[in-house]
């Protein structure tokens, strides 16, 4: 991203303790609302909160787009570590999200639906329904209305790990997929995170003879796999999902009738086996 957050202008931190007089980081997180970190190594930023804990940062972006200039990040948390930058198009990095006040009220908009659809103990993610320009995702899982955000936060005296999705990680996988009966091919990487399969894929142009430059993305929820099947092969795995309805992999390319099969390399059949037996356990 051009003009990262921390290159220049001013870091306003509305939600710091500071800011609201909390006299602990304990009181910071309550009177946020909601408690986030990052995962860096998955790409990430996790929130976690009741629906009306989470439902905070969509007043919050809306509230940065119409306060804050050009190159000032307002900060949220008590150490005002994730950023919301007004910004000449929309994204998501390490260090926050940014877009123009019309991008962050869209985003906002984004999270206030998806938190009010999702029970008590779902998770949703957001990426590239924002913006192509995202280099991080944002995953939130909703929470029951007693939760305390700071009871996540380790350095507040919190003991509550702050995802229980960790057990769920899996080192991004390279598939490739090819349908004859539709002519469409392409390849991407594979992740299972925050309880979901997502693919990455670029689709293959048949005019230019190379990869489309664009990624695309789909999400297939565990709860929706009803089935597995693993071929070993010698030139690589073959992994084919069965899931309980077609809808679950609607806009998925090369999917038919509930059915999804990826070829994945032969050097990554000792990953694929392992993701292919975890989620065999959680069906």
């Amino acid at each position: 991203m051009a003009g990262r957050l921390g290159d220049a202008g001013q870091r306003i931190r509305l939600t710091s303790g500071m800011a609201y007089g909390a006299p602990s980081r304990q009181d910071a997180w309550r009177v946020l609302g909601f408690y986030f970190q990052p995962d860096h190594d998955r790409r990430v930023w996790q929130f976690q909160g009741s629906a009306t804990g989470l439902s905070q940062i969509t007043r919050l972006l809306i509230l940065a787009g119409e306060i804050a200039e050009p190159s000032a990040a307002v900060g949220l948390g008590p150490d005002g570590d994730f950023g919301i930058r007004v910004w000449e198009r929309p994204g998501i990095d390490d260090e926050g999200v940014y877009g123009s006040a019309d991008d962050l009220r869209r985003l906002a908009a984004l999270i206030e639906e998806a938190v009010r659809e999702t029970p008590s103990g779902g998770e949703l993610r957001v990426h590239h329904d924002y913006a192509n320009d995202v280099e991080y995702a944002l995953v939130f899982r909703v929470l029951p209305p007693s939760f305390d955000p700071a009871s996540a936060d380790i350095d507040a005296g919190g003991v509550v790990p702050a995802s229980t999705a960790d057990a769920t990680r899996t080192p991004p996988l390279r598939f490739s997929f090819y349908d004859p009966e539709d002519e469409v091919q392409g390849e991407g990487l594979l992740q299972i995170e925050a309880g979901y399969v997502i693919l990455e894929y670029q689709l293959w142009d048949e005019e230019e003879e190379k990869l489309s430059p664009t990624v695309e993305e789909g999400a297939i929820a565990c709860d929706d796999i009803g089935s597995i099947e693993y071929k070993r092969r010698v030139i690589g795995p073959l992994v084919t999902f069965q899931t309980r309805t077609m809808k679950a992999l609607d806009g998925i390319p090369s999917s038919r009738v509930g059915q999804l099969t990826l070829r994945f390399k032969r050097r990554d059949r000792e990953h694929v086996e392992r993701m292919v037996a975890f989620l065999n356990e959680s069906l």
